[in-house]
């Protein structure tokens, strides 16, 4: 079967949730493919029967979303976050030099 092609060459991804924690892997893991950084064999779409399916691959894919939250990205909390768990390095609650005093 052909590979499905459309006019432009691309197919378009729209992600509701686009600030949440599957949307930005998907993304990611889709641009670090692109990038030759990570290969496909978690990709079920490269499995058989979806791999003669003719659905288009991650270099066409263009990605787009909303999300309802109202806080910014960088500001939302993360609730799978909690007390002792590894965080990211650097300053952040209760590590670094306090403000406002001793």
């Amino acid at each position: 079967m052909p590979a499905h092609k459309t006019d432009t060459g691309r197919t378009g991804v729209w992600l509701v949730g686009a600030r949440g924690s599957v949307a930005t892997t998907t993304v990611v893991g889709a641009l670090a493919i692109r990038a030759g950084l990570a290969g496909t064999g978690g990709m079920v779409t490269e499995l058989e029967p979806f791999a003669e399916a003719g659905l288009p691959g991650v270099d066409e894919l263009v990605f787009g979303g909303h999300d309802v939250a109202e806080v910014p990205w960088g500001r939302r909390p993360r609730p799978w976050r909690r007390p002792g768990a590894p965080g990211p390095p650097g300053p952040g609650p209760g590590r670094g030099p306090r403000r406002g005093g001793a």
